[in-house]
């Protein structure tokens, strides 16, 4: 038997909100945009080589929209 070895990231989330954000956005863009290859319960995911800036870009864009600032409470 002569199977290929997938090439991949495994990313592992230590936060359940975090691993389901990552869901969402794979989920939420087109097929060919999607980057995950497997799930891994309970909370890991193997990932498309090269895929891991675009998730880290995803997740600081997430947490930034989210932060209260001291600046928002003046207004």
């Amino acid at each position: 038997m002569n199977a290929k070895a997938e090439e991949g990231v495994f990313i592992d989330c230590l936060d359940d909100a975090i691993f389901e954000f990552i869901q969402f956005v794979n989920r939420n863009g087109s097929e060919q945009d999607q980057f995950i290859k497997s799930i891994i319960p309970p909370r890991s995911l193997f990932v498309k080589t090269g895929s891991e800036e675009f998730i880290r870009k995803k997740i600081n864009e997430m947490v930034t929209k989210n932060t209260f600032s001291e600046e928002y409470r003046k207004k």
